[in-house]
């Protein structure tokens, strides 16, 4: 480093050898300060978490005294204490800015170049912010960095890069390689209806994937498939509506291997005319399903099987009403068994409300226009199908083989032991809508 003089003057080297010996002195004083300081540390707290902002005032206190020693063993050396030529290594200007590499500091300490903490034996080096270690960067482990903040890291001003430096400006995040969330959630806010948006050379049965924890099974998503995923053989696919919601498919439906619990809905596209020529659309949903009833053979004595009225008035009890089929299996305890002998169809309605004496009124027709009518809790019984006098859709109650006569609202299934008289024979009623 240059010595810097008034233009025109000599050195005044008595006075500057004079100022040589002052700061020797001075230097030896500092030393002693630093070995005090030191001294005042106990080795045992150097680690321990307590006091320290404390702590890291005696440390701010060593560092600052090294820093005087050195600057001012370079002044003994060069009585400069400050320059203005590039060349100085060093420079000091006189507002106290530092500069390595340049002779205009803009800050307290302004270097130009390359800066390394470290050595090339190794070692682990830590840069403080602030007046302790709550802020901080250092070498986590070799070739590995840490930020530490502990009330938040906040990265602003642009977009970051992760395994790239190629950063599309329409990103403010960029991951090139894969990612892992642990002990959290990972929650995505967009006030964009189109929040989330990911591309691959997904297949139909290979795509975005969510598993359990123990990977046995999942849901995913392929380029044009929801499929079950996971290390079990055979898994199940379910769609689970939320509350009274429904499961809904937009568009045609085809089904196969397509397992249903609950109502399927299904669109009725219904014109209504008024006889002169105008048709008016009216199209309405209607449930799509079937309820079984089956009633095994309960000997001479034999008490019926109540029909759920919620299911019948449901199934049976819309505009287009439901068709009926009764059958009997397993009647012949001989060649016959397992087989099912059908009679029907039929459609049948029933009135969905009641009528003010409290009965209701319910209508069976075959497909040749025979008929029966009758009311749903008068006193009498009305069989709405008697099949091979042996399985009867009745409106009456049995109980131990003693009809009750109607005695109040409600359907009933009976397997009448008479003319069939295995014990093995069932009952089957049969509802679809």
């Amino acid at each position: 480093m240059k010595d810097h003089t008034a233009e025109g003057s000599e050195p005044d080297i008595v006075n500057s050898s004079t100022d040589v010996s002052q700061m020797q002195a001075e230097i030896a004083a500092l030393r002693k300060r630093l070995a005090a300081l030191e001294d005042g540390v106990p080795a045992d707290d150097r680690n321990q978490p307590r006091a320290r902002k404390a702590k890291s005032r005696t440390i701010a206190n060593v560092v600052g005294l090294l820093t005087v020693i050195v600057v001012l063993t370079v002044l003994t050396s060069a009585s400069v204490v400050y320059g203005q030529s590039a060349v100085d290594a060093l420079f000091i200007d006189p507002e106290g800015n530092v500069g390595i590499g340049t002779s205009d500091p803009k800050t307290k300490l302004h270097v130009e170049g390359n800066l390394r903490l470290g050595s090339e034996t190794g070692g682990k080096y830590q840069v403080n912010l602030g007046d302790a270690e709550y802020v901080y960067l250092q070498e986590l482990e070799d070739d590995k960095l840490e930020i530490h903040a502990d009330k938040g890291l906040a990265l602003t001003g642009g977009n970051v890069g992760i395994g790239t430096s190629d950063i599309p400006d329409e990103y403010k995040l960029d991951v090139k390689g894969s990612a892992l969330v642990e002990e959290g959630d990972l929650v995505v806010k967009s006030p964009n209806a189109r929040a989330m948006y990911v591309t691959g050379p997904f297949a139909a049965d290979s795509g975005v994937e969510f598993r359990h924890q123990n990977e046995s099974q999942g849901i995913g998503f392929g380029f044009n498939t929801i499929y079950a995923t996971g290390s079990n053989t055979d898994q199940d696919l379910n769609l689970k509506a939320r509350g009274s919601g429904k499961v809904k498919v937009i568009g045609d439906m085809e089904a196969t291997n397509f397992d249903i619990t609950g109502q399927v809905n299904a669109p009725v596209l219904r014109d209504i005319g008024d006889s002169h020529g105008a048709v008016t659309p009216a199209n309405y949903t209607r449930t799509l399903q079937r309820y079984v009833v089956e009633a095994k053979d309960g000997g001479t004595t034999p008490t019926s099987v109540p029909i759920s009225d919620t299911l019948l008035v449901e199934l049976c009890g819309d505009e287009d009403g439901c068709t009926v089929n009764i059958a009997m299996r397993d009647w012949d305890d001989g060649a016959q068994r397992g087989l099912l002998a059908s009679y029907g169809p039929f459609r049948f309605t029933v009135s969905d409300g009641v009528n003010g004496n409290g009965t209701r009124q319910w209508d069976r027709r075959a497909w040749n226009a025979e008929s029966v009518h009758s009311f749903d809790n008068d006193g009498t019984t009305g069989h709405v199908i008697n099949a091979y006098h042996a399985c009867y859709f009745t409106d009456s109650l049995h109980v131990d083989g003693k009809d009750q006569h109607d005695p109040g609202l409600g359907f009933y299934l009976l397997n009448w032991h008479g003319k069939y008289d295995s014990t093995k024979m069932t009952c089957v009623l049969i509802f679809e809508d």
